[in-house]
């Protein structure tokens, strides 16, 4: 009996140190080996928020291209990782130009200032995040028609859904289908949504449409079938001294829970 019981001990010892060396090898993994997180309940934040973002990001753009013989338009959509520690890694391009723009959009996320991680639970967790970065014809120095980016200050007017908030509130309650959610969310204390970003260009369409984050897959697709939907005469584009210009607008959509 005395042989068996100190059997146990000494099993139950082995498997305890075993956990505490497992637990000691991933407290000590690297941060790209730790898990990933693509919806949290807190997104990361760049410094002081979107519209300091896209204020770096423009003057960015035109520190890099004034060192390029560039004359090509378009987005490049990138993907990286804000880490806990709020640093950037994993830096990938989704969808490119062409060589120096993609390099060009890969050099402004290297060059940022940390970021406020995203949270899960109250703690700081890794995060993918997906970024557009629209480039305009560089044309004997200037941009042509300016950046899409644009200092909201600087503007006479932003752009608007035609109608403002309400009318755009209620385009999307009548337009959503819940019939295409097949992964619903029922619990009362979360808030179904997606949160998207697209370019509202010069005669009012729209182009980019990208799903930021999202509850899960369902509601992103929705929430860009629902903006996809929307016409020209939809949407009123932002304008500076009579010139109107494309701009990168965030929207956020909510879906019942019940």
């Amino acid at each position: 009996m005395h042989l068996k019981v100190l059997l146990l001990s000494f099993i139950n010892i082995l498997i305890f140190s075993n956990l505490e060396a497992q637990n000691a090898d991933e407290s000590n993994k690297p941060q790209s080996f730790k898990e990933i997180f693509t919806v949290v309940e807190q997104n990361p934040i760049f410094k002081d928020g979107d519209i300091f973002l896209k204020k770096y990001i423009e003057e960015k753009q035109l520190e890099y291209i004034a060192q390029e013989d560039i004359s090509e338009s378009g987005t490049v959509i990138l993907q990286f990782v804000v880490n806990s520690d709020s640093t950037v890694s994993d830096i990938k391009v989704a969808r490119g130009i062409n060589q120096k723009y993609d390099e060009i959009a890969v050099k402004i996320v290297e060059s940022m200032p940390k970021w406020n991680p995203g949270k899960q639970r109250g703690r700081n967790v890794n995060v993918r995040y997906t970024l557009p970065v629209k480039f305009k014809k560089y044309v004997d120095g200037n941009v042509e028609n300016n950046l899409s980016y644009h200092n909201f200050n600087r503007l006479n007017s932003v752009a608007e859904f035609n109608g403002g908030k309400e009318a755009l509130k209620s385009y999307i309650n009548f337009t959503k289908n819940m019939d295409n959610i097949k992964e619903k969310v029922y619990d009362k204390k979360i808030i179904p949504y997606a949160k998207l970003n697209f370019l509202v260009l010069e005669d009012g369409s729209l182009d980019d449409i990208i799903a930021l984050n999202g509850t899960n897959e369902d509601y992103k697709k929705e929430a860009i079938r629902i903006v996809k939907t929307m016409y020209m005469s939809n949407w009123n584009p932002a304008v500076k001294n009579g010139v109107k210009f494309a701009e990168l607008v965030e929207l956020v959509i909510e879906f019942p829970n019940d």
